[in-house]
């Protein structure tokens, strides 16, 4: 049980945060304009799209809990 519980920390932490660390790093082997330019609807899309993911994904994660009992 306990490792399904780290890959679930994990997995919810990679989604969390690998999108930052790839901004950072096209951040900062991209031009200055062109990363500005590139950058920013990237992260209004991230933004908007993270907590629909949690959201679904917790709806996903106790239909499954839901199915199997």
């Amino acid at each position: 049980m306990g490792g399904y519980l780290w890959a679930q920390t994990r997995c919810w932490l990679n989604l969390a945060f690998r999108p930052c660390l790839v901004l950072v790093a096209a951040s900062q082997t991209a031009e200055r304009s062109q990363a500005s330019r590139t950058s920013l609807p990237v992260a209004r899309g991230l933004v908007l799209a993270i907590p629909l993911l949690c959201v679904f994904t917790a709806l996903f994660v106790s239909a499954d809990r839901v199915f199997a009992g």
